[in-house]
């Protein structure tokens, strides 16, 4: 953490409920981190984190709004990851935006739409059939005004070869920053990372 905005921006993301390991995640991937900090350094310069006056959310922020935008993504990720599974390249290509950045902590990156297309036209070419489980509960969606939003979640990795019973050969946790455009909502930033048996 080098600069004053970073340190306001952890702070931000611990009064918010991250807990540290996803702050270290968003630290070391500054592109993605960098989504946040200034409406984090604006929220936390102009808002007071305590007080007697009470803060004034915007919308997407009520309670409501949350449970919303939690079905909401919980269906951006089914309708992904399902593409996914099914190697309908097509429809995980109409889901990235245009300036996207992959960062895999296995793969290395960030790469962009044309690099990770790659990956998955490859993945789907092989003979073994790969499958991702969203860990049940563990999605969490939260807002991000005039933006978008934060998708964090755990996920599962099974492999089958041929006619063989898959089996689970991985686990790993997601963090995905949707934006939210005219032409729907889209990956914008993607981190997958503490991959393990």
């Amino acid at each position: 953490m080098k600069t004053i905005p970073d340190l306001i921006s952890a702070v931000y993301l611990l009064h918010s409920g991250f807990d540290k390991l996803h702050i270290i995640i968003l630290l070391k991937t500054s592109s993605l981190f960098y989504l946040i900090k200034i409406t984090s350094v604006f929220i936390l310069l102009v808002l007071p984190i305590t007080g007697a006056e009470a803060q004034t959310l915007p919308e997407s922020h009520t309670e409501e709004a949350k449970e919303a935008l939690l079905d909401t993504i919980s269906r951006l990720d089914e309708r992904y990851f399902d593409a996914f599974n099914n190697c309908e390249l097509e429809t995980l290509r109409e889901m990235h935006a245009q300036d996207l950045e992959a960062i895999h902590d296995l793969g290395g990156g960030p790469i962009g739409v044309k690099e990770l297309m790659g990956a998955y036209k490859s993945i789907c070419s092989q003979s073994i059939k790969n499958r991702r489980e969203l860990v049940p509960g563990s999605l969490k969606a939260y807002p991000l005004a005039g933006f978008g939003a934060i998708q964090m979640a755990d996920q599962l990795f099974y492999k089958a070869e041929k006619e063989d019973e898959e089996k689970l050969v991985g686990r790993g946790k997601l963090i995905i920053f949707w934006k939210q455009t005219k032409n729907g909502w889209k990956i914008h930033r993607m981190a997958s990372y503490d991959h393990g048996p």
